[in-house]
């Protein structure tokens, strides 16, 4: 195959971005709380962490609130963002695409606009599992001038004698 085939992925709210959140989230504040329980009662930092794990708490509700949700799409040559929303009578954006983290069924990536602009956006399985293959082969694609050089060049197949 020369070319990953042209696929566009639902971006939505995602179970899984939220699960991460809010376990990690969980893990600060019950160390905070073992924290505040076992500092001196005059230490004023405990009550700044806990400070900072409300306000972190607070920041993450809004960003799952508020997330990035649209489509993007690969025409065979290049990315597509679209935003769904306010942001929705906006072209779309043209751009490259990286990957940030892949675990199979989900992956979260960045796409970064010509403009410069960048969203980080889950995509996952259980949003589109007709298309996830087909999505993943577009996601890892690398057209060969893309392909990294090789270090070595390859052996001489006819050894002389």
């Amino acid at each position: 195959m020369n070319n990953a085939p042209s696929v566009a992925c639902p971006v939505v709210r995602s179970r899984f971005q939220a699960a991460a959140l809010v376990l990690t989230w969980l893990a600060g504040a019950f160390t905070t709380a073992g924290w505040l329980l076992l500092a001196p009662p005059d230490d004023v930092r405990p009550m700044l962490a806990v400070t900072a794990v409300l306000v972190a708490g607070l920041m993450a509700t809004i960003d799952g609130i508020r997330g990035a949700r649209g489509t993007l799409r690969w025409s065979g040559a290049q990315w597509f963002w679209q935003a769904q929303g306010a942001c929705a009578k906006a072209p779309a954006l043209v751009g490259t695409l990286g990957t940030v983290h892949d675990l199979q069924r989900h992956l979260l990536v960045q796409f970064r606009a010509e403009s410069g602009a960048r969203e980080w956006l889950w995509c996952s399985r259980t949003n589109s599992p007709e298309i996830w293959l087909a999505w993943r082969r577009a996601v890892f694609f690398r057209a060969p001038s893309d392909a990294p050089a090789s270090v070595h060049p390859p052996p001489d197949p006819v050894a002389a004698s």
